[in-house]
């Protein structure tokens, strides 16, 4: 590994565990003004919720609104999310079908910022298959990018169809296709959904070269199923987890923030 990505990556995974709890808050330009970022006194409280993350995702432009996260010695590690997509979106929020991807900001751009990586997308199983052979071919271009700049390369892989089995939980099949092919075009770190059972979990993580962290999605009702989740991920062989909305729309998101940190990085799947 390149030294200067080696350094960047010291700064997203813990050393002593070889895990990491980055959250995700970049919601905004995906969704629009959420609870939890809805307004600047809301974004001003993360800014101070959050510090004790590994790491924290933001598109380029939210930096200048929460600056203070970022500043000082013990701050986390600034990833930049340099994909959007709107295959996320609901019909009622002017969704589409399928949804398409398209570039947020300049690799060059995100190294002076000082960011240590940046966040990806590779969605695979569009109808067209010239459209998957872009986002592969958008996906190796910007980790060669990555390479380049030192800057560390993680990839949220997943499929805009077909990836829930009946019951809503996510296909394994799918799964272990779709993370196989971003650990082999390159990725550092790979994001994505968690399949339903801990078996599953060390399934995936056992089958993907790359480390593997798992997706928080929507906010649960009851905190203590997004702990229980988590625990599994991490029993199940997770390099950590990428949760958002389970910790900045908790009522308390430095003590939920807090609870997940345990899980992640103290006794091996632990809830405490």
């Amino acid at each position: 590994m390149d030294l200067g990505k080696q350094l960047r990556m010291s700064r997203i995974v813990r050393a002593d565990t070889q895990r990491s709890l980055i959250v995700a808050y970049a919601h905004g330009v995906l969704f629009g003004p959420l609870p939890g970022m809805a307004n600047q006194e809301q974004m001003d409280r993360q800014a101070r919720s959050l510090r004790g993350a590994d790491a924290v995702i933001v598109p380029p432009g939210v930096v200048r609104f929460i600056t203070p996260l970022f500043e000082g010695r013990d701050a986390p590690a600034l990833m930049i999310l340099v994909r959007w997509q709107n295959i996320s979106r609901t019909k009622e929020q002017l969704g589409y079908a399928l949804g398409s991807t398209a570039p947020l900001a300049a690799l060059e751009k995100v190294a002076e910022l000082g960011a240590a990586g940046v966040m990806d997308y590779l969605y695979l199983g569009y109808e067209d298959s010239q459209e998957e052979a872009r986002e592969i071919e958008a996906v190796v271009r910007t980790g060669q990018e990555c390479d380049r700049l030192g800057l560390v390369h993680l990839v949220e892989s997943r499929a805009v169809r077909e990836e829930r089995n009946p019951d809503g939980s996510f296909r394994l099949d799918i799964l272990k296709l779709h993370t196989r092919i971003a650990a082999e075009i390159g990725a550092d770190l790979i994001k994505t959904k968690q399949p339903g059972t801990v078996e599953e979990v060390q399934e995936l993580t056992e089958t993907c070269p790359c480390p593997v962290l798992f997706a928080g999605g929507p906010l649960l009702a009851d905190p203590e199923d997004a702990y229980r989740t988590a625990a599994a991920a991490i029993r199940g062989g997770a390099a950590g987890l990428v949760f958002g909305r389970n910790i900045f729309q908790q009522r308390d998101p430095a003590t939920a923030l807090a609870r997940f940190s345990t899980i992640v990085h103290g006794e091996r799947g632990e809830v405490s």
